[in-house]
C-alpha cells in the first residue's frame, strides 16, 4: 500500500502488508533537507521500491521565500534548512 503527504519517506511492514510512504518533494520533516521521491518498479510479479533524495539550490529557495509575501517566511526557511517542523509555526503539528 502506498500513501503520501506525510513528509517523511518510509517503508514498513504491518501485519504482512508493506506500507510505503512515497515522501514529499517539498518540506520534508524527517531531518534530511533534500526532497524525496519513491520509484515503484514492477518486474513480472515482484515490486521493487526505491526511495531517492535529490539536491537543489537551498540558498536560492531561501532567497525566494524571504523576498516573497509568504506569511511567517522565516519559519518556512527554518523548516527547509532543518527538515523539522517548527513548533507552533507554519507546518507544525500542535
Amino acid at each position: 500500500m502506498m500513501y503520501g503527504h506525510v513528509h517523511a519517506p518510509s517503508i514498513t511492514m504491518v501485519d504482512g502488508c508493506q506500507l510505503v510512504n512515497v515522501a514529499s518533494a517539498g518540506f520534508p520533516t524527517d531531518g534530511i533537507p533534500q526532497p524525496a521521491y519513491t520509484e515503484c518498479i514492477l518486474d513480472r510479479e515482484t515490486w521493487e521500491i526505491r526511495q531517492h533524495r535529490v539536491d537543489y539550490d537551498l540558498e536560492q529557495a531561501e532567497a525566494v521565500i524571504r523576498t516573497s509575501t509568504m506569511p511567517d517566511s522565516e519559519a518556512v526557511v527554518t523548516l527547509l534548512r532543518t527538515a523539522r517542523r517548527v513548533r507552533g509555526r507554519v507546518g507544525s503539528i500542535g
